[in-house]
């Protein structure tokens, strides 16, 4: 291959990976403008959310052990004007 021909392509290969880089942030700052969480902003959502339901379930199990059940009927009101 000629000197010229990998002048070339060395010359493409930088220019190539200047534009995606300048792509790149550019849609960063678009998402970041408009409001899209990162992946790693939704990454750790999810961690949170894991261990808030891990949280949940746990004192879903404790509740349902030791709670007891009401069997009263809830109040209705009456529509205006009419009494019950």
């Amino acid at each position: 291959m000629s000197k010229a021909a990998k002048d070339l392509l060395a010359w493409s290969n930088k220019n190539k990976e200047r534009l995606t880089s300048m792509v790149q942030t550019e849609v960063k700052s678009q998402l970041k403008t408009i409001g899209v969480a990162s992946r790693d902003e939704v990454d750790a959502l999810r961690k949170r959310v894991r261990e808030l339901e891990r949280e949940q379930g746990k004192k879903s199990t404790r509740k349902r052990s030791t709670a007891k059940r009401s069997t009263a009927k809830r109040a209705t009101s009456s529509p205006p004007g009419e009494q019950a």
